[in-house]
């Protein structure tokens, strides 16, 4: 029996794509996106415009394939992490109004504990934890729901007050 054209396609493209990833100026261009990507979720889109103009005039930064960016890589990483787990409760929450009964709840309980433990967490995913602890009937999971927000609750409540008090500015 012949294999699925659709599989063949695939390893074609996969073969095609290791072996670009391999050369010099395939490395390169990883190493350019990665860069693009992580200014996806950390820049506004008028900044990124601008920035992408100001490449066409001036080439742009220097990128070398063999010296790849470590705090690049683990900033990307950290924010791929904060969004698959705001995706995976998006969805969750979606096909349900009670989360815990259609999904494992140690399952949603590391993605609550995922995010809540990010310190670039985004309002979006504090108000997918907040939605989860409302729904769910599972009171571990409400308990972890609970002292995540009661944590963030804390950490922005230091956060006013050192402002508040100018220690924010160093004075």
């Amino acid at each position: 029996m012949a294999p699925c054209v659709t599989a063949v396609q695939k390893i074609r493209r996969s073969v095609r794509f290791f072996a670009i990833a391999e050369s010099p100026r395939g490395s390169t261009k990883l190493e350019r996106d990665r860069r693009k990507e992580l200014e996806s979720y950390t820049q506004s889109s008028g900044k990124r415009f601008a920035d992408g103009l100001g490449r066409m005039f001036t080439g742009g930064p220097t990128v070398d394939p063999e010296k790849p960016d470590a705090s690049l890589h683990a900033g990307l990483d950290a924010y791929r992490r904060s969004a698959y787990h705001e995706r995976f409760l998006d969805q969750l929450l979606a096909s349900s109004p009670s989360p815990d009964v259609v999904w494992d709840a140690a399952a949603i309980r590391r993605s609550v504990s995922a995010l809540t433990s990010d310190p670039n967490a985004s309002p979006k995913a504090q108000r997918l934890v907040s939605e989860v602890c409302a729904r769910s009937t599972d009171s571990d999971l409400q308990v972890t729901c609970l002292r995540a927000q009661a944590a963030s609750d804390a950490s922005s409540t230091q956060a006013g007050a050192a402002f508040a008090s100018g220690s924010a500015f160093g004075q």
